[in-house]
Formats: C-alpha cells, structure tokens, sequence
C-alpha cells in the first residue's frame, strides 16, 4: 500500500520519530490506527450503553435473575460450540480455557443472542457473583 502524507502530517510523523518512542513511520501510524479503531469501539460501546439506559428509561428493562443469566450463559456456551463469531466489542479476547468439563470456552465476555434482553446481551463467562441490575 502506498500513501501519500501531507507536509503537516509528515512533519507530525518526524516530530514523533524524534522522541525516539518509535522505530519507524510504520510504527506511528500503524499506532494511530490502533488508536483509531479503539476511539470507535469506544463510540460504539457508549452508544449501546445510552441506547440501554433510554429502554429502562421507557420501561423496557429485564430483571436479570439468576435464571437469566443462566440462560444467556447457556446460550452463550451453545453459540461457542457452533464456532459462532463473538462480537470484538464484547470479547476483544481470543484466548479460551478449559472448564470442568472439559470444554473450552472464551475468556472474557462474550456477546449473545436473547430474545428477552435484546438484539445481543454480553455476559462475563467467568462470572463471580452475580450483578445486581
């Protein structure tokens, strides 16, 4: 891939280099695109969230029971088992452990179907105790 820099933006670019905190060009924008793909998830994760908050708002909140969060827990189990896509924005991690039984799981969260919660429900696959709502 090619691409062409302004002066400023090149300029920017050997400033950086100087500080001596990168090795090269490469490093510094391949940083900044980092920076910029996490900017948006962050962006997409605070939308879901206010997005959230205006449901309860309208009274379209679900208790999240115990028996809930086992039944996004199952579900969540039954979508790894297919190999379904996790959702980035819910699971950026791709390590997996094992269980007691033997199956491996994603650490981390992961994200859901649910017909009751929503388009997608994220849960904590390590789960201590449960979060009150």
């Amino acid at each position: 891939m090619s691409v062409t820099l302004t002066p400023e933006l090149e300029a920017l670019i050997e400033e950086i280099l100087a500080t001596g905190r990168y090795a090269d060009a490469g490093d510094v924008i391949e940083q900044a695109v980092r920076q910029l793909e996490e900017r948006e998830r962050r962006q997409r994760l605070q939308a879901s969230v206010a997005e959230g908050f205006a449901a309860i708002e309208r009274g379209e909140g679900v208790e999240l029971t115990p028996e809930l969060w086992e039944e996004i827990e199952r579900e969540a189990d039954e979508a790894d088992r297919q190999g379904l896509p996790i959702n980035p924005d819910v699971c950026p991690y791709t390590s997996r452990r094992s269980r007691a039984d033997g199956a491996a799981r994603p650490s981390g969260r992961a994200a859901v179907h649910h017909p009751t919660v929503g388009t997608s429900a994220a849960c904590d696959l390590q789960a201590g105790p449960l979060p009150r709502v």
